[in-house]
């Protein structure tokens, strides 16, 4: 019997990965649409049409970490004016792995549109791979070096680990359209 359920699970976690796929296409789909109507829209009815269309991109993204809904995602965030939002959403598309180079070029384009209006913390590290965290260590990281966010403007402290290496602490600095840039040379343990 024990056999029987270990053959049948591949398959049941292909079917739930399905599940999944299709539930999150259904949510981005609706946000498309959504996002199809506020571009015909006029003020308040375009506002909320827009959040309606962010909301079902979020909630695409909770089931799945598409590229798709992460780029829409972000263009919505930057038309509501959430320029810092908007930065980090363009931000992780970029670390994507497999994009072309159009589209590279395009998010690369929009997201560097937005730099004028956000502080931008950009963390290197030696070596690469770090985890970073900004402001408070019992949250998620906020990604791998290398890395740019944008943050309130004000002061910000940033955590850097790695296995093997002493961990760092920073304090920066973040001002409205600089890019504050953070590199450090992670000594080993």
């Amino acid at each position: 019997m024990l056999v029987a359920l270990l053959a049948a699970s591949p398959s049941a976690a292909a079917a739930q990965s399905r599940t999944e796929n299709a539930e999150a296409r259904v949510y981005f789909e609706e946000g498309n649409r959504l996002f199809e109507q506020a571009n015909r829209a006029r003020a308040a009815q375009r506002t909320e049409l827009l959040q309606r269309s962010l909301e079902a991109y979020v909630d695409s993204l909770r089931i799945v970490r598409s590229r798709n809904a992460l780029f829409n995602a972000a263009i919505v965030l930057g038309e509501l004016g959430r320029s810092a939002e908007a930065f980090n959403y363009f931000s992780e598309y970029l670390a994507i792995e497999g994009l072309s180079e159009a589209d590279r070029e395009n998010a690369a384009a929009r997201r560097d549109a937005l730099r004028s209006d956000v502080a931008v913390l950009q963390v290197d590290s030696e070596p690469e791979g770090a985890l970073l965290w900004v402001d408070r260590k019992d949250l998620a990281p906020r990604g791998v070096t290398p890395i740019e966010l944008a943050l309130p403007p004000g002061e910000h402290r940033a955590f850097v680990e790695k296995d093997g290496f002493e961990p760092v602490e920073r304090t920066q600095t973040m001002v409205r359209g600089v890019t504050t840039v953070l590199s450090l040379a992670l000594l080993p343990v």
